[in-house]
């Protein structure tokens, strides 16, 4: 798992890294690496995974900016629907706030507590988190880790996976978000066979397909996104989604 900090005070950010090293090792939590940011622009710009992997300890007030955090726990919940979002906070009258936006914050911790009860809390909270990545069975999950990106996201949300206009990046299409990342549709087939390659810009996660228009050549799905289909696997696609909803 990979934890980002978002804190402006030099004192608190090495405190928080140095309490959460002590958790890591004491515990034996596995943790891929800790990210120290005093800017939001920068920590959004740094995320390379998207998953359950994701954990985000944020401040509110950035450089006497009162929502900074607030602002960037919802550019985090629009780039990776699945990460864990903790406010670490002296601000804590904006809790309210923060769960009334409905972005999907785990907790808040409140920053006058002693380092006992701080590092009390943060062990239950990555405690929790590390049993329940334990407790995902791998198998119902698309895994895609490189260099340069990670992600991991259940196998039964994802409808299609396209090219972006982007050089490099592609683009995963859930039933209820998009999220883009680095990568190549050849070593996405390559590491999930369950996709199919429909067109040279699209893979498909066939279970999810709810009609194919075989004269436009279009998969729909059941949330009314759709993908283009190429000539030449029209009655592939429409055989494999057959057999598909026969087992």
């Amino acid at each position: 798992m990979n934890i980002y900090i978002l804190e402006d005070n030099l004192f608190q950010k090495s405190y928080l890294e140095f309490l959460i090293e002590d958790i890591l090792r004491e515990n034996q939590f596995k943790s891929s690496a800790i990210f120290s940011f005093d800017n939001p622009d920068k920590l959004i710009q740094a995320i390379a995974g998207k998953g359950q992997k994701q954990i985000f300890l944020l401040d509110i007030e950035i450089h006497q900016v009162e929502q900074a955090g607030l602002q960037l726990a919802q550019r985090i919940r629009e780039q990776d629907p699945l990460a864990t979002i903790v406010f670490i906070t002296t601000h804590t009258e904006m809790m309210p706030l923060v769960f009334q936006l409905q972005i999907g914050v785990m907790d808040y911790l409140d920053k006058d507590l002693s380092k006992e009860a701080l590092k009390q809390r943060l062990t239950s909270l990555l405690d929790k988190i590390n049993e329940s990545s334990e407790l995902v069975d791998l198998k119902d999950y698309f895994i895609y880790e490189t260099e340069y990106t990670e992600v991991q996201l259940p196998f039964a949300k994802i409808n299609y996976i396209e090219t972006s206009p982007r050089p490099h990046k592609l683009i995963l299409h859930t039933n209820t978000d998009r999220i883009e990342f680095t990568g190549k549709l050849q070593e996405i087939l390559q590491k999930e066979k369950r996709f199919i390659k429909c067109h040279r810009s699209y893979v498909v996660n066939p279970k999810n397909i709810s009609k194919i228009n075989t004269k436009e050549r279009v998969a729909y799905f059941s949330d009314g996104s759709s993908c283009i289909i190429s000539r030449t696997m029209v009655k592939e696609l429409k055989r494999i989604v057959k057999e598909g909803r026969e087992v």
